[in-house]
């Protein structure tokens, strides 16, 4: 990790550089988070090289944009999402409401889930309960059958004559 760290020039600290004293604060302040941007051109540059050396066909041999470059610009993307500790007060707290009212919503959602699953787990106990009585009548019935074609056995080998 610590070659691709130095090679793309990534965001970082070292672990070592890490106290009990350090905070997330003093970490931001420490850090380049455009670092990567520095050299991302050259190391973009030396890509290509690789590629054009290593006969390999490429989208940037081509004198048309990329196709994903295309795609984004036609995107209407989304504002970026401003991190919690740069939100004025009203700001805060709308996000928050928000991240309240989905927890909510969330919770509401499993809630209703399990309400559902333990009435069909009621309906399935019941006709469980329905098809193991039926299963015993139907057992009963025929022990009835069979005891009423053995008594029918019994009397026609009753009336032959075995001598």
């Amino acid at each position: 990790m610590r070659e691709l760290t130095d090679y793309h020039n990534l965001t970082h600290v070292w672990a070592n550089k890490i106290t009990d004293d350090t905070t997330l604060s003093s970490l931001i302040e420490k850090v380049d988070f455009h670092a990567p941007e520095k050299v991302q051109k050259e190391n973009f540059e030396r890509f290509l090289q690789f590629l054009e050396l290593n006969e390999l066909d490429h989208i940037y041999r081509y004198d048309k944009p990329a196709p994903l470059d295309t795609v984004l610009e036609e995107m209407k993307l989304p504002e970026l999402i401003r991190p919690i500790n740069r939100l004025e007060i009203n700001e805060l707290a709308d996000r928050l409401q928000g991240y309240e009212k989905r927890r909510a919503d969330g919770l509401k959602r499993v809630k209703d889930k399990n309400k559902q699953y333990e009435t069909n787990e009621r309906k399935d106990k019941k006709k469980i309960k329905d098809l193991e009585k039926q299963n015993e009548d139907l057992k009963n019935a025929l022990n009835k059958e069979e005891s009423s074609f053995m008594h029918k056995v019994g009397n026609v080998f009753r009336k032959i004559d075995i001598k």
